[in-house]
């Protein structure tokens, strides 16, 4: 799985402590606090989460499909509690929507 760090300044910062992990000089522990700390975390998203974050942003499935640079039926699938959840770039742009509101990812 490809990490994500929250900025430049973090990837730095974790891939150091990551080098001194493996030589031994940074326990499991500590190493632990910098990935909780370095890396950007992507919650999963549940149909009824999707939907919630549509509704509180009061958009249409069609207008949050545009937001996210997805088809209109991939939303519906996400809100139809079939297999298909958010993934990839999707799911960034969904909790950039769900942290900061749909105009922080407008166009």
């Amino acid at each position: 799985m490809k990490k994500t760090y929250k900025s430049d300044a973090y990837a730095a910062l974790h891939e150091s402590a990551n080098d001194l992990h493996k030589i031994g000089l940074m326990p499991d522990g500590e190493m632990q606090y910098f990935d909780n700390a370095c890396l950007e975390t992507i919650p999963e998203y549940t149909p009824e989460r999707v939907k919630f974050v549509r509704k509180r942003e009061e958009l249409t499935q069609s207008q949050m499909a545009m937001h996210l640079n997805v088809s209109l039926k991939t939303v519906q699938s996400w809100e139809a509690k079939k297999p298909k959840h958010p993934s990839g770039p999707a799911a960034k742009l969904l909790t950039m929507m769900e942290r900061h509101g749909a105009k922080a990812i407008a166009g």
